[in-house]
């Protein structure tokens, strides 16, 4: 039997990237890395992401995907080993014909594993459990019998 190791973490703002191989060493052999808060990741040419990708690569995730945040700096992303699972799909927001249920969700194909394992971060509104309630019931879809996801 394979396992799949999957973790999810909020950074609590990004600031503390040079923490990601200590906290990545306590949890070994994670194959998807869920995070939120990923806070002006993108600024100066993306220079936080790809420090955060450099120091994840030794624990094995040596992939990243980051999904713009709509209103906020407070990115998503997603780490992924690439021996282990393989990109199918993406839907970036910045792109034409992604529907807002579909944003920042991405496809793997892993051998010896069926279903396509979807995987997306969400980070949930703090501030109301209304809105935290609407923002599940818009990723029902996702649990949908014959899928394989990860939120």
């Amino acid at each position: 039997m394979n396992l799949l190791t999957i973790a999810t973490l909020n950074l609590e703002d990004g600031a503390a990237v040079e923490l990601l191989p200590e906290l990545a060493a306590q949890a070994p052999h994670i194959d998807l890395l869920l995070f939120q808060e990923g806070k002006s990741w993108q600024a100066d040419g993306q220079r936080t992401r790809f420090r955060a990708e450099h120091l994840l690569a030794s624990a094995g995730l040596d992939r990243c995907l980051m999904t713009a945040s709509s209103g906020s700096p407070m990115h998503t992303l997603i780490f992924w080993n690439s021996g282990r699972l393989r990109r199918i799909a993406y839907y970036d927001p910045l792109w034409p014909d992604v529907f807002p249920g579909q944003v920042g969700l991405a496809e793997f194909t892993i051998d010896g594993f069926a279903p396509v394992l979807r995987a997306r971060s969400v980070h949930w509104a703090y501030w109301s459990g209304d809105v935290r309630l609407d923002q599940a019931q818009q990723l029902t879809p996702e649990a949908a019998p014959g899928l394989a996801t990860v939120i």
